[in-house]
């Protein structure tokens, strides 16, 4: 959800590579926008497409396109006629309005990290006919997108208010639904929490949001390749749990999995 891509409206060609969520190259940015009053983490998209903007597209001359990996895949299976993201994915960019329930992107936000409007997907339901995907044999329509976290939410059955789920994969992510109440701020709460939209759905003409909250640890099944690819102490990932199994004790011995710094609660 937080990966960012910048690509050529004309051709469909990316500019550059995409810059992954746990790219810590807008640190600095984020520190910056943090002193004027605006929270970002580094692990949201919105000063990512900043900064690879800035570097293929200083003078914001070229009619670009940015987007988390579900609006270019939209965009490659509709060929180029849907640009759109639903608003569990926006979320997770940093850039949506909170004054609009999530429903819109906020402008100034936009203007300020220089990313033209025009260049932003189109927001759309979670769930209903987003396209056709015409790049497939049969032109078979969209119906759904979600984010990752987002969609295993649902995919676990955690649908109402109080559900919660936890994934462990490169990161680990806490997720619970809180409800149909916009969060008062898009910032990071006191316990390093960050709200999130978990799916928006229009119910008899109305758009209906599901908001939830989010924790994170930066690094989870990163900790076990860093086992295996570099230390060498293990040869799989698997033998990770058998080493583990086999300790009766570790006497009081803790490890921080904290490659990458800490995210959820201090985020530093």
């Amino acid at each position: 959800r937080g990966s960012a891509i910048v690509w050529d409206r004309a051709t469909g060609r990316a500019v550059g590579p995409a810059q992954g969520w746990q790219d810590l190259r807008t640190v600095g940015d984020c520190l910056v926008l943090a002193a004027e009053g605006l929270r970002f983490a580094p692990n949201q998209s919105g000063t990512k497409f900043t900064n690879m903007l800035d570097s293929v597209d200083p003078q914001r001359s070229r009619d670009l396109c940015v987007g988390t990996p579900d609006a270019w895949l939209i965009w490659h299976l509709t060929r180029g006629e849907v640009h759109a993201t639903d608003a569990s994915n926006a979320g997770i960019t940093g850039l949506l309005s909170s004054r609009s329930g999530g429903n819109e992107w906020a402008t100034d936000l936009l203007d300020r990290l220089r990313i033209p409007s025009g260049s932003m997907p189109t927001l759309v339901d979670s769930s209903g006919h987003l396209g056709d995907a015409t790049a497939l044999p049969g032109s078979p329509p969209i119906m759904g997108v979600a984010g990752d976290q987002q969609a295993s939410l649902i995919g676990q059955g955690c649908v109402r208010p109080g559900m919660a789920k936890a994934t462990f994969g490169t990161g680990a992510m806490l997720d619970v639904c809180v409800g149909p109440s916009a969060p008062a701020a898009a910032a990071r709460s006191k316990g390093g929490t960050f709200p999130i939209v978990c799916w928006r759905r229009s119910v008899g003409g109305a758009p209906e949001t599901m908001w939830g909250i989010e924790a994170i640890m930066l690094s989870a099944g990163t900790n076990v390749q860093w086992l295996r690819d570099d230390l060498d102490i293990i040869s799989s990932a698997a033998d990770s749990e058998a080493v583990a199994l086999g300790c009766e004790s570790t006497e009081g011995v803790v490890y921080v999995p904290a490659q990458i710094g800490l995210g959820t609660p201090r985020w530093d």
